[in-house]
This record gives C-alpha cells, sequence and structure tokens, in this order.
C-alpha cells in the first residue's frame, strides 16, 4: 500500500553481488595446538619470525657464556703477553749477563790464540775460573725467573769448560801394584833468607822424600867450562847434600848477562839411587835477555826405562804487572797504554820462547814430562802448545789425580791461579797429585808420583 514493497527477483542494491549466510565461505579455521587453543595467524607469524631471532639469541648467549668462562679460566704464560716489567727484567739480565759471556767465551778462545797476532784474550784466559762462577750464579737467577733462552746461552759456555777440565782421565785404570816415581815441581824464590831456606828445604826434603824436585828461581852458579862442580851459591840449595840430595845442572850453561852469567834458575834435585843419564841446557832467547824462560832437559832413568824431563820457567810479568809497576796508577788513564804495551811484549816474547822450547821437543825420541812454573793457567796458549809439543796429547797430572778440584799454586797465601803444572807423556800412569802448603815460598809444590802403564812395562821385559 504506502510503503515500499520488494518484489521477488529483485534484488537490494546493497547486497546485489551477496551471497547468501549459508554460501558464504566460511574462515579458515588452524587447527588447535595440543592443548585446544587456536592461533591467531598475525601471532603465528610473529611466533615464526621469533623462532630463528630466539635461536641466535640462544647462540649469542652460548657464546657470551663462554667467553665468560674463558676469561674466568687461568691462562698459561705462552698465551699471556709479557707485561713491561717483565720486558725490562729480561733486557736487565741479558745486559748484566753479556759482559760475563764475552768475557768466558774470550778466556775459552784465548788457548788457539797466538799472543803474536792478539795478546789481550790471554788475559780473559787467567780470569776463566772467576767468570764463569759468575756466569753459574747468573744461570741460577736466570732459571729462577723462568728466561729459558738466557740459560740456555749461559750453560753453553760451562759446559765446554767442563769438557775442557777432563773429568774422565780420573775414570781410567786403577793404578797397577809396583815402584813409582816421585816428581816434584816447586818455585823457591831467590829473596828468602839464607837461614829460612835452608831449614825449610832440608825439612821438606825429609818430610815428602821426593825423588826428582824440579826447581824454578833457585838461581845458582853452576860449573864453568873445564871446571869442577862445587860453585853452588842457592840458598835453597845449601845443605841438601846432608839429607841424600845432590844438585844436578848441565856442564856447560847459556850466556845470560848481568848477574846470571854462567848461572841457572832451573836446578835439578835428585835423591840419592836415582838415575839422570844426561843434562842439557836449553838454548832459549838472546844471552843479554836476562828475562828470558828457561829449560833445562835431563834423561832419567826409571825402572830400567828411560824418560826426559823437561825443567822449565817461563818468563815472568816482573814488573810488567800493572799492580807491580811503580809507574802505572788506575785512576792515571795516562799510564794505562805504557804499561799494557809491557805486558803484551811479554806475553809476545814468551810465546817465542815456548816454540825454542817445541822445537827441542820435538826433536825428543824418549817419552817426554814437563814440569816447572809456566806463568800460564790452563787455559793459556803457551800451556796447550807445550802440552801437545811433538804431536803427543800429554796428562795433566793434577787434572787426573788431583786431590782437589781447585788445586791453585801461586800466590801461596790467596791461591789466586794453577800456574805450576806438572805434564806427563800417556806412556806414564799418574798415581797421584798434591799441592802442599809451604810457608817459604810464594809458590806451592805439586807432588806427582808417576809409574810405567801396565803394557808399557810388559814390552819393556
Amino acid at each position: 500500500m504506502g510503503g515500499p514493497r520488494h518484489e521477488r527477483g529483485h534484488a537490494d542494491p546493497c547486497g546485489a553481488h551477496a551471497a547468501p549466510k549459508s554460501e558464504r565461505a566460511a574462515p579458515r579455521r588452524r587447527p588447535a595446538d595440543a592443548g585446544g587453543h587456536r592461533s591467531h595467524p598475525g601471532q603465528d607469524q610473529r611466533e615464526g619470525a621469533r623462532e630463528p631471532l630466539r635461536g641466535r639469541e640462544e647462540g649469542a648467549g652460548e657464546v657470551v657464556g663462554r667467553r665468560v668462562s674463558t676469561a674466568d679460566a687461568p691462562v698459561s704464560h705462552k698465551q699471556q703477553r709479557p707485561s713491561w716489567a717483565r720486558r725490562a727484567l729480561g733486557g736487565i739480565l741479558w745486559a748484566l749477563a753479556a759482559p760475563l759471556l764475552l768475557a768466558i767465551w774470550t778466556g775459552l778462545a784465548a788457548a788457539y790464540i797466538d799472543p803474536r797476532t792478539l795478546w789481550w784474550p790471554q788475559l780473559f784466559a787467567v780470569a776463566v775460573p772467576y767468570v764463569a762462577l759468575g756466569v753459574v750464579v747468573a744461570l741460577a737467577i736466570a732459571l729462577a725467573v723462568g728466561r729459558k733462552g738466557l740459560a740456555l746461552a749461559l750453560a753453553v759456555p760451562l759446559v765446554a769448560l767442563g769438557v775442557r777440565a777432563e773429568p774422565w782421565s780420573r775414570l781410567g785404570e786403577a793404578p797397577a801394584d809396583g815402584a813409582s816415581l816421585a816428581l816434584t815441581t816447586f818455585n823457591v824464590p831467590q829473596w828468602l833468607s839464607d837461614e829460612a831456606m835452608q831449614d825449610s828445604m832440608a825439612a821438606f826434603l825429609q818430610r815428602e822424600a821426593p825423588d826428582l824436585v824440579a826447581m824454578q828461581d833457585a838461581w845458582i852458579r853452576g860449573p864453568r867450562r873445564n871446571r869442577q862442580r862445587d860453585a853452588w851459591q842457592a840458598p835453597q840449595l845449601r845443605g841438601v847434600d846432608a839429607v841424600g840430595y845432590s844438585v844436578e845442572v848441565p856442564l856447560l850453561l847459556p850466556g845470560v848477562g848481568g848477574w846470571k852469567r854462567d848461572a841457572t834458575g832451573v836446578p835439578l834435585l835428585v835423591r840419592e839411587g836415582v838415575r839422570v843419564e844426561e843434562q842439557e841446557a836449553i838454548t832459549i832467547s838472546d844471552p843479554r835477555d836476562n828475562k828470558a824462560s828457561q829449560a833445562i832437559r835431563s834423561v832419567v832413568v826409571f825402572e830400567g826405562r828411560r824418560f826426559v824431563l823437561y825443567d822449565v820457567h817461563l818468563r815472568s810479568f816482573g814488573q810488567a804487572k800493572p799492580w807491580a809497576d811503580p809507574n802505572f796508577a788506575l785512576l792515571r788513564p795516562s799510564t794505562w797504554g805504557p804499561s799494557l804495551s809491557r805486558l803484551a811484549g811479554v806475553y809476545r816474547d814468551r810465546a817465542i820462547d815456548v816454540d825454542r822450547i817445541v822445537e827441542a821437543i820435538e826433536r825428543e825420541t824418549l817419552p817426554v814430562v814437563i814440569a816447572g812454573d809456566f806463568n800460564s793457567t790452563a787455559d793459556n796458549w803457551s800451556y796447550r802448545e807445550l802440552r801437545q809439543s811433538g804431536g803427543v796429547h800429554r796428562r795433566d797430572a793434577f787434572r787426573e789425580a788431583g786431590d782437589s778440584a781447585w788445586g791453585r799454586t801461586y800466590h801461596a797465601s790467596t791461591l789466586l791461579v794453577r800456574i805450576d803444572h806438572v805434564l806427563v807423556d800417556p806412556t806414564l800412569a799418574v798415581v797421584s797429585a798434591e799441592v802442599r802448603d809451604v810457608g817459604f815460598s810464594d809458590h806451592r809444590p805439586v807432588l806427582t808420583r808417576l809409574q810405567w802403564r801396565e803394557e808399557e812395562a810388559n814390552s819393556a821385559q
């Protein structure tokens, strides 16, 4: 009637294309989770996006956790960078050790350096035992603070020094039963009183009863040509005949200038029953050089066999020693040059003297024993040259059978160095070697006992 009328078949303009409710597509429903809850699509997307992030966060958390635990764990010294204090300590130790290393290597090398080429290493050779003590202290410090490189550098020269000492020489065969020859080398100075020398020397001979005593600094005026041997004047030797000893020197002595003319400072004391077949004075230097080295060659008969004994006294420093030079002053550098020049001259002249002695030894066909005051330590060039002269590696009696490791012979009151030696041919065995304390010399005597090696004795029979 008056209101609007809907005709069948005409759609509402607003819903012209709308489907009936029953025909509309139902919204897609996501399956419920295990708890019966349905997730919202947006929530699912957000949750899906969070999964990789959560994984990364968890992984990062593990890394962070590992870093924290690593920082808390103890770290080895290899992983730590040394602090500036450790580096400074290492630098200081190297700086202190460097002079010691230089000194000990120079001293060890001196035995192979001819003083005529380079003389000053011989000074370091004299100081080798004392430098070695400093190296030992430095090695202990290096080990205590963990400086392995420095410790190795300090240990190597000590090993070299130990090898040179030949510790294996004491591991030889035990001395065989049989007769032995008591040989002593003894530097007895000229300047002591006559009374002291007579009493002390006689007492020494009676107490020790050596068969042979190679003496040095015992200056006596020997028998001149065509004269009898009756001109003994040395206070060290007066009265020795009363205790069964004779003084043997060559009939002819090389000319020496000044008060030493027709005299020698290296006589041989021989006990009764020991036979010396022949003697010869070795001409070493110009007769005008009254400070030259001296040597007397003696052929000794022992147990039916012969060997040659060289009694030597190598050139001394005398006034050339800086501490004995009145013109030398440590605080005046202007005096250093002349004093060192004199010192160098003694080393060079001594090398020439040693060459002359070596030339004589090289002509020998019998075993050679060298005894005397070398004025050189076992690390000096002169010692090495005499020890290996004639192509024979002689045995150092004290190294082989010494009664102590120290064995110093000079100065008698302080025992700073070992400069008195007995070098023995390999055909002879060293039974014993001792350094004795005496009160009438600035040197201490070296007493040795020698015997023919068993194989040598058998071959001689």
